[in-house]
């Protein structure tokens, strides 16, 4: 084959295409490497920090146990918190007000704000002023209601059966605090 000099810019347009699909792929494959290796460092920091996000809605026990990761807030000591006061004040005078009525006070925010370390701080402070056994339950985002509800059962000393499904629970539970606050 012999090459002309008309088929010089062919030749050189194809070289370049080449070059160009090379350089291109070349980019790719080094954002697939950050890519691997930023999912990498995911993978490492979620085994460093032990986060377990098992179904927490099921009632089968799993081989691995997830551990509630509010746990720590349960047992703070309340003189190390800093910043809870005010709070723990505006909250403790909305529940503890005269009237009879059911309330539920919602506390939302982003995780690690300490909304269950201010719960936990409220409701020790109230427990006392209420007349009949009282119990604090915290939940995941998708709770097991069965366990959710045989605590708070056990916490208001109210024997439960093993088999009891959450229907007979609640049923139970209505019984217990009916006329009470």
């Amino acid at each position: 084959m012999v090459m002309t000099h008309d088929d010089a810019p062919a030749i050189l347009d194809g070289l370049f295409l080449k070059l160009k699909k090379l350089i291109a792929r070349h980019e790719i494959a080094n954002e697939i490497k950050e890519l691997k290796a930023r999912a990498i460092e995911a993978s490492d920091r979620h085994k460093r920090y032990n986060f377990s996000f098992a179904d927490h809605s099921s009632s089968s026990s799993s081989s691995a146990s997830a551990v509630d990761p509010r746990l720590g807030a349960l047992y703070e000591d309340a003189d190390r918190l800093v910043g809870i006061d005010d709070s723990k004040k505006q909250v403790t005078e909305w529940i503890t007000t005269d009237t009879m009525e059911l309330r539920v006070l919602p506390i939302v925010g982003c995780g690690g704000l300490g909304k269950t370390t201010l719960a936990n701080q409220v409701y020790h402070t109230i427990k006392s002023k209420f007349s009949w056994t009282t119990a604090f339950a915290s939940i995941f985002r998708n709770p097991n209601l069965r366990k959710v509800l045989r605590d708070i059962a056990q916490e208001m000393r109210i024997t439960v059966n093993v088999d009891d499904d959450e229907r007979q629970l609640i049923d139970q539970l209505r019984r217990h605090l009916y006329n009470r606050r």
